[in-house]
């Protein structure tokens, strides 16, 4: 069986991605999560997962011109 057989298009065509650096981005499908204890600045660290531009996952929706998420 070819492993490609379910795949669906990459997470940087997905209106949840928000690019970051080069090939890397936010996932904003669900709120960030718990990322680490308060600092003397900040009292909570919360953050979206980073996922590669070209990973993919079942909860993929098309990005659409005009999305907030696709023209960040």
């Amino acid at each position: 069986m070819n492993s490609n057989t379910h795949r669906l298009p990459p997470c940087e065509g997905c209106t949840y991605y928000q690019a970051q650096e080069r090939n890397i981005g936010a996932c904003h499908r669900f709120p960030p999560s718990f990322a680490g204890d308060s600092s003397p600045i900040d009292f909570h660290h919360w953050k979206f997962p980073l996922v590669s531009a070209n990973n993919w996952c079942g909860e993929f929706q098309a990005a659409t011109p005009g999305s907030d998420l696709a023209d960040a």
